[in-house]
Order: structure tokens, then C-alpha cells, then sequence
């Protein structure tokens, strides 16, 4: 729409609702018209709609979260030697077994780039269970969720507990963890941001809230661009394994996406 004034915050809009269907999709270039004025910068709109990325290899087929037929709107990256990184069947359950090996200086973990700020509500979940705590006693099993611009935080996750954490640059600090045997079972792991900037964190375990803290309290990412989303073993040259049976987030939302851990059919029947 024409805008006629002198402003530095001025939000301009569309004549249209909306772009129609068939161009939404891929780059566009942006004409500005000007009578007597001046233009001095602009900065597109970074909001944008609840967005969704789950991954359940009992329900693909098997698939890593890398696998080229998983769409890419969906799909990960893969960090590590391919030989980390493996689909797993037992007692009916159909899972990642992600392996770090400290002799092969590699990781095993995916990772995603995503766009989100501050102000952004989100959820993380996912189904873990820890099979070897490895040789990197903070981070190495760590699940990240870091905006580009933003604060930094993270599942601690250890073989004898849990909790929230937080890093700048290389930085590591563990803001809160309770005791707990995460090698018994695949549980429900699932972190929240909710209230934008001034709000909380939360990390609850198998539908129980262990700890919740002001936002404020987790670290602002200082450098660097991706690597947004980070779960599995991501620390190079050392050991670690984690089973991952379904991991998942929302951007721009804070409900739920897993649920409760329920037995597959056929361990259920044993």
C-alpha cells in the first residue's frame, strides 16, 4: 500500500491478503517507487506461521533423518562418519542408534538450520535413552536449540541425570540437573520456550516438569549462522551413544508433539 510521511519503523503492506499459491516459493526481487524521497533501508518481515519438523523412523520405514526421500522441509543433517549412525530394531521398537567413536575423531549427531528469534515460542521433544555416556561429560549427549541471534539452550543429559543448560561460544554451564537413570529405557524428553523474551524455559521428563527458569538466565549466541538444532553425539572425538526412537520441534508453538513413551505392539504382547 502507498505510504506518504517520514518514518524510521514504517510497516509497509501488501495491497493482497496473501501472494497467490504458485508464488510463495523461492526468491524474489523487491521495486520501490519513490516521489521526492528517500529510501535509506528495509527489512523484510522475519515472522512467520507455527512450523513443524518431526521424524519417527516406525512410521517411515526406517529412515535416518538424513535419508534423501524424507522431504527437505523435514529432513536433517547428518555430522559424522556414516558409520556412526545406524537404524536399530529390538524387541519392537525401531530406532537411531547414533555412535561417536573417540578412535575415528568423529560425532554422531544431525543437525537442522531453522529461523527463529527470541520472541519466538517453541517445543522440542524427543525419545532417548542413553547408551553410553561417553568421554565428554557436559555437552556430548546435549540437544541445542539456538537462533541465529538469540539464547542458547540445551537438554543436559548424562547416564545418571538430566537437565537444562546453557553455553556461550565453548562455554558449557549446566543451570539445573536431578539424578536419574536415563539407560533403563527410552523416555519422553521435552524442552519449552514459552512467553517470548520475558518468559520461561522448561525441560519436562516423561510428562513430569523437573525444573522451568527465566529465559533470561540461558546465554545469547555470540557468532556464527546454523547448526540451529543439534541432537545425538556432538562431540568430535570423543565417545557417546544415544538411542533415538522419535525426535521433533515447533516453531512458533508450544504443543505437544510425542507424547507419553508408548511400547511397540509386539513388546507390549511380550
Amino acid at each position: 500500500m502507498p505510504f506518504a510521511g517520514d518514518s524510521i519503523r514504517h510497516v509497509l503492506t501488501w495491497s493482497t491478503k496473501a501472494l497467490p499459491e504458485a508464488q510463495r516459493e523461492g526468491d524474489k526481487k523487491i521495486r520501490f517507487f519513490l516521489r521526492n524521497a528517500d529510501l535509506y533501508s528495509y527489512l523484510p518481515d522475519q515472522t512467520r506461521g507455527p512450523s513443524t519438523v518431526l521424524w519417527d523412523p516406525a512410521a517411515n520405514g526406517g529412515l535416518l533423518p538424513s535419508d534423501k526421500r524424507i522431504p527437505a522441509p523435514q529432513r536433517f543433517a547428518m555430522r559424522g562418519r556414516p558409520s556412526g549412525f545406524r537404524i536399530a530394531r529390538q524387541d519392537g521398537w525401531v530406532y537411531a542408534d547414533l555412535h561417536s567413536v573417540a578412535a575415528l575423531k568423529t560425532q554422531a549427531c544431525f543437525t537442522r538450520d531453522d529461523r527463529w528469534t527470541d520472541a519466538t515460542d517453541w517445543a522440542v521433544e524427543a525419545w532417548y535413552r542413553v547408551a553410553d555416556k561417553g568421554t565428554e561429560p557436559v555437552y556430548g549427549l546435549a540437544t541445542s536449540m539456538r537462533p541465529n541471534h538469540g539464547r542458547w539452550a540445551m537438554i543436559y543429559l548424562s547416564d545418571d541425570a538430566v537437565g537444562l543448560m546453557t553455553a556461550h561460544q565453548h562455554d558449557y554451564t549446566v543451570l539445573h540437573k536431578l539424578p536419574m537413570d536415563t539407560t533403563d529405557a527410552f523416555h519422553w524428553y521435552r524442552m519449552v520456550h514459552e512467553g517470548e523474551e520475558g518468559g520461561s524455559v522448561s525441560l519436562a521428563v516423561d510428562g513430569k516438569q523437573i525444573v522451568r527458569l527465566p529465559y533470561g538466565k540461558l546465554f545469547a549466541r555470540r557468532g556464527g549462522r546454523g547448526l540451529n538444532i543439534v541432537f545425538g553425539p556432538n562431540a568430535g572425538h570423543c565417545e557417546g551413544r544415544l538411542h533415538v526412537a522419535k525426535f521433533g520441534y515447533r516453531l512458533g508453538g508450544t504443543e505437544r508433539l510425542l507424547g507419553p513413551i508408548t511400547k511397540p505392539a509386539s513388546a507390549r504382547r511380550d
